[in-house]
Order: structure tokens, then sequence, then C-alpha cells
């Protein structure tokens, strides 16, 4: 069925480790990482529009699966959805149950290391010092990676399990934060581009989760004019405009008053 289309990069890395030079390697080395990153892409599809605005800034697909496994916790393990009826008050028996499709998933771990190794054996040496230090893959180290998207490829399903916190920002954008987000101090970016407003994260003594406008000092990017919110804590860091990019950083100077003693 190959829901996740990975079949064919699948193939071709395949044909391609028949040959034993490093060049070709290399090039089902790419083909394998084009494969994880179909994994990732897909997945995210399944959200709809439901994503954490910081998944929408993220360019690393690794990443982007970590974020992801912080609100559905079933995107890390895979799992299998099965129906039964019901006869009275009788919980129906496992027998009795019946298979819609399951699902298969890459541990966020285990998908990091895969996906930074080829990365680190795909990327040119700076100089011929660094020659010696690039990671070479072997044959076990491509076996693993083949097998754990072999598997991928026999999912019949793909789920998207939503345990998502909304919040309104006062753009009008709604927020969505993972559950597990709650565990960390990472602040919450609007995904609107033109807003990016900032918000923390509050859990309150009875469990109730909450989202709190975060006080910033607010900029307007010089090249593509987007808000950028600053905290005040991190005034004197660089400051990166997370539409375009562009890198600035804040100057202080001091101007005289007319009409001071």
């Amino acid at each position: 069925m190959d829901i996740y289309r990975v079949q064919p990069y699948l193939d071709r890395a395949k044909e391609l480790l028949k040959a034993s030079d490093e060049h070709t390697k290399r090039y089902a080395a790419l083909e394998l990482r084009f494969a994880l990153e179909n994994v990732v892409y897909r997945q995210m599809r399944q959200y709809g529009d439901i994503l954490p605005g910081n998944v929408l800034s993220m360019w690393k697909p690794d990443q982007m699966l970590k974020a992801l496994i912080s609100f559905d916790p079933m995107n890390e393990n895979g799992g299998e959805l099965a129906f039964a009826l019901k006869n009275g008050d009788e919980r129906p028996a496992d027998s009795d149950f019946k298979a819609i499709g399951s699902t298969k998933a890459i541990p966020w771990r285990d998908f990091r290391r895969y996906y930074n190794k080829l990365g680190s054996y795909l990327h040119t040496p700076v100089n011929q010092e660094t020659v010696q230090k690039v990671k070479k893959i072997v044959e076990e180290d491509f076996a693993k990676i083949i097998n754990c998207l072999e598997e991928v490829a026999k999912a019949t399903a793909v789920f998207a399990f939503k345990a998502v916190v909304f919040g309104t920002c006062q753009c009008g954008n709604v927020l969505y934060v993972g559950q597990h987000e709650f565990d960390n101090e990472d602040l919450v970016l609007c995904s609107n581009r033109r807003c990016n407003l900032l918000w923390s994260k509050w859990t309150e003594s009875d469990g109730t989760q909450l989202l709190v406008k975060v006080e910033t000092i607010i900029f307007e990017c010089a090249d593509c004019q987007a808000v950028i919110p600053v905290p005040p804590a991190q005034i004197w860091q660089p400051i990166r405009c997370s539409d375009c990019s562009s890198l600035f950083g804040v100057e202080v100077r001091l101007s005289r008053l007319d009409g001071g003693d």
C-alpha cells in the first residue's frame, strides 16, 4: 500500500547499494534521507491546520517529528485501530475486535540518529584534514535504516491523535500547543507570520493548562515588515525575523534633550 510513499526511494537505494564504491553509496544515502523526510511530511498532513506554530517555523524533519510527538503519543509508537459491536453492558472480547488498519512509527531517537548519520555521510568535507573525520556508514547501518523504512511501508493507515491545548492570539489566530509541551519552558509562537506574538505556558494547581501573553518589545522587520516580538531578557541577543530570517541587533544611543538644567 505504501501510504508514506517511501517504497520508490527504498527500491532505488537498495539498487544503488549493490555497487561497492563510496560515490554510489552516497546516492543511496540520499534516497534513504528523502524517504525519512517523506515519513514526517506525510504525518504532518494528517493533522491539517492543527499544528503548533513552532512546527511551521522548523525546517529539520527530526525537529518536526519531536514536536509532533509532544501532542500525539501515537506518533512515536504506532498502533492498530480496531472495532467491535457491544452486546449490552458487556465489554466485547478481544477476539471480537476487527482491525481497520495499522500505522507504523519510527521512534524519535532512532529517526534522529538515522537522519543525522545519513546527513553527516552526505556532507562534503571542508578541507583535506576533515576528510578522515567524515563518518562512514557501514553495511549494518544501511540495513537498519532500510529495515525501519520497510516496516513503515507496511502501514495501512495514518492516524492523528491530537492531545492539544487551544488558545486564541490577539490577532485572532488559533494557537495549538501539545499537552506534553507544558513540561518545558519554551515559548509558544503564533503561526501568523504577521503577528509572531509569544505566549508562555502555565499549569494551574488544579491541572488546568493556560497560555499567557509574554510581555515583549515589538520591532518591525526592516526587510519584510513582519512583527518581531522580543522578550526584554533577550533584547541584547541577536534577533532573527521568523518570517524572512533577517538578523538584527539592538543599538542604544544617548541623546541630549533640550531644556535640561
